[in-house]
């Protein structure tokens, strides 16, 4: 097996860098967009979807919330599902700009419709995974302490329950990031089926997954000093008030108009270009061939 020959970490943040202030504002746009139209299919879909009891209303009342709790299921994994679409295509937009392609903000709205239900199908696939280990980690320690005896301190109880949910979390971050470049895949390549990207995905990431992540905690400061101006911001003009909801909105408005002028849409041209580069050394290595990527089984 030849040696990697993907970028360094810092010759992939200059290519991306470098992509990305040529096309500023284009990706800027693409940026508020992706989370504004995901905000308002989630919106639109709970409204449609309806709310759901509480995993702690379910074990109170068994027999009266279950199908409640089913439900809540449901809504999540549809509103994911939905919402997967969008970023299906962002990421396919932001794959095109580190790769010096003419792009237009129009090409984006129109990539929503095209194709639409083999995206459905990418992004339910996808969602459906990550909810399993989002809600075993959520709802499992949730039953530990229902079905347990109430012996101990509740303090013991509640340290127990903590390091449980961030254990818990391990494994979720492991598969996110294993099923990462399935979006591109389902994307660039046509032919391959839903579940073949999932499993192209997973190979292509073996071993890469800690390089990703460092990618993303690179991103961490940007995200902390906003976030503490953000905070800071509302402390200042919001201190002794007595409206929660107009704190939390100017908190979150804060937060991604900062994010998403610079942090936001450039780790997005920067995990594109990461994927641009993993595919090209999986098909050097023969990780992967063009075979495969052109539909075969």
């Amino acid at each position: 097996m030849k040696k990697s020959q993907m970028r360094t970490r810092k010759n992939l943040k200059t290519e991306a860098k470098k992509q990305f202030l040529a096309r500023y504002w284009l990706c800027v746009a693409v940026g508020f967009a992706s989370p504004l139209l995901s905000f308002a299919l989630s919106q639109i879909g709970g409204a449609v979807l309806g709310s759901a009891p509480s995993l702690q209303g379910v074990l109170a009342d068994f027999s009266g919330n279950i199908a409640g709790y089913m439900l809540s299921w449901v809504r999540s994994l549809s509103v994911s599902t939905v919402v997967g679409v969008v970023a299906l295509e962002a990421s396919y937009f932001f794959l095109r700009v580190f790769r010096d392609e003419k792009v237009r903000l129009g090409e984006f709205f129109a990539g929503l419709t095209a194709d639409v239900g083999r995206k459905l199908g990418a992004s339910f696939w996808q969602a459906l995974f990550l909810l399993i280990w989002t809600r075993v980690g959520s709802d499992l320690p949730i039953v530990l302490l229902a079905v347990l005896p109430a012996s101990g301190s509740n303090t013991a109880l509640a340290v127990a329950f903590l390091v449980f949910a961030c254990v818990m979390l391990v494994p979720l971050i492991v598969k996110s990031l294993s099923y990462s470049m399935m979006y591109y895949i389902v994307r660039e390549c046509p032919k391959v089926s839903v579940r073949k990207a999932l499993r192209l995905s997973i190979t292509l990431m073996k071993g890469r997954k800690r390089k990703l992540l460092t990618l993303y905690l690179g991103f961490a400061g940007w995200f902390l000093a906003i976030s503490a101006i953000a905070i800071g911001v509302v402390h200042i003009f919001f201190s002794g008030s007595d409206q929660p909801t107009a704190r939390m909105l100017v908190m979150f408005c804060i937060m991604g108009i900062g994010l998403g002028l610079h942090a936001s849409p450039f780790l997005s041209v920067l995990r594109a270009g990461f994927y641009n580069d993993l595919k090209r050394d999986g098909l050097r290595n023969r990780v992967i061939t063009q075979a495969e990527l052109d539909g075969a089984e």
